[in-house]
């Protein structure tokens, strides 16, 4: 398995997920039935759930990996521990934005601008101890 170099991934996805927002007293017309194209909203919130999905399968694909090392008695090296856990942080991270989309009814920029504000607080205080 190769490991991302790109270890600001989630905040990397949440940049091209984010939609501009609409201008006051526009309507968002792209998305009505009548156009037959999908809005930007739609669009975002399919992204989200994509890379959910992606981050979902990705750490299941990790874990066995880890499981069947274990499981033959082979050497366990740090690539696949890593792997492991760097998925599992990327799940947890998209599952608190699906959440965020499913719970709190918010579009996809704001629920990933609200958790990314969430996780910053708490690995600045991390930081600073």
């Amino acid at each position: 398995m190769n490991i991302p170099s790109d270890r600001r991934a989630p905040y990397a996805l949440a940049q091209s997920v984010a939609v501009p927002p609409t201008p006051p007293g526009t309507a968002d017309e792209s998305s009505s039935p009548r156009s037959g194209t999908v809005g930007p909203h739609a669009l975002a919130d399919k992204r989200v759930h994509e890379a959910l999905a992606a981050a979902q399968h990705a750490a299941h694909a990790a874990a066995a990996e880890v499981a069947y090392l274990l499981q033959r008695g082979l050497r366990l090296t740090s690539e696949p521990l890593y792997q492991a856990t760097y998925t599992q942080a990327l799940r947890t991270w998209w599952e608190q934005v699906g959440e965020q989309l499913s719970e709190r009814n918010l579009e996809a920029d704001h629920a990933l601008r609200r958790v990314r504000s969430w996780a910053r607080t708490y690995l600045g205080a991390a930081r600073s101890q």
